[in-house]
């Protein structure tokens, strides 16, 4: 059933759209690496690897409180911001919609990272191995289907400056260490028969991991009359006082 939305009551629809022919997500990834063998079977490594993924899928919400700029800033979509108004009288960008709810894909993400690894090949009953890795990894998508941090549990603050949007994904570790040994123990070497076939041949493992915590986000529980500190109309959205 077609509804023309001019014969809506103001601010009661639900508006949702879908990108037509989005592009396909695309990722690129380029790395760096300089290996050396230090002493006869051990080596060191060390390598930078880096991507960036491009049309990333996110879900604003357009139909917000119209913005306004300060005087001789219009060009600049950072300043801009949202006056004071009376949700109750106050149109917003479609008047007829209380939201609409978009699926795009526009986001990007960026990794960065620097791996460093040293090898022991096994010998004389002794293999080792240990890695660590510093990375940045930042994205602009914005919803439960990307993973930028300081969006997934609240809306877009402006979806017409999604430069703003810019921030640490939650899967941004930034620092990682494993490592793992293997060691042939020495017993029953000199044995034979059934000592050596029950002592014998035995050996220990240990793996270890340690990982920096994840970067979490912090939301704002000021209501303002439901249009939240920024005064957008999203809701509660990111503190800006300390």
């Amino acid at each position: 059933v077609q509804v023309d939305p001019a014969t809506l009551p103001a601010g009661t629809g639900q508006g949702l759209f879908y990108q037509q022919h989005p592009k396909l997500p695309t990722r690129y990834q380029w790395s760096l690496n300089i290996e050396h063998e230090i002493v006869g079977g051990t080596t060191v490594s060390v390598a930078y690897v880096g991507s960036r993924s491009n049309h990333l899928q996110y879900n604003p919400n357009p139909d917000m409180f119209p913005p306004t700029c300060w005087p001789n800033s219009c060009t600049d979509n950072s300043s801009y911001f949202f006056p004071d108004i009376n949700p109750k009288t106050t149109p917003r960008i479609n008047p007829y919609m209380a939201s609409i709810q978009q699926h795009v894909w526009g986001g990007d993400a960026y990794y960065h990272s620097l791996q460093a690894n040293v090898t022991r090949r096994f010998s004389r009953g002794l293999q080792y191995q240990g890695s660590y890795t510093w990375s940045r990894n930042i994205d602009t998508a914005a919803s439960t289907f990307g993973t930028v941090i300081a969006l997934n549990s609240g809306a877009i603050q402006n979806p017409y400056n999604m430069r703003a949007e810019r921030g640490l994904s939650g899967i941004d570790p930034r620092h990682q260490f494993s490592s793992n040994i293997t060691y042939d123990l020495p017993l029953a070497r000199s044995s034979s028969g059934f000592v050596k076939g029950v002592a014998g041949g035995w050996e220990s493992n240990i793996i270890f991991t340690a990982r920096g915590g994840l970067p979490f986000d912090i939301q704002s529980g000021y209501v303002n009359k439901g249009l939240g500190r920024s005064r957008s109309g999203m809701g509660g959205g990111r503190p800006d006082l300390a």
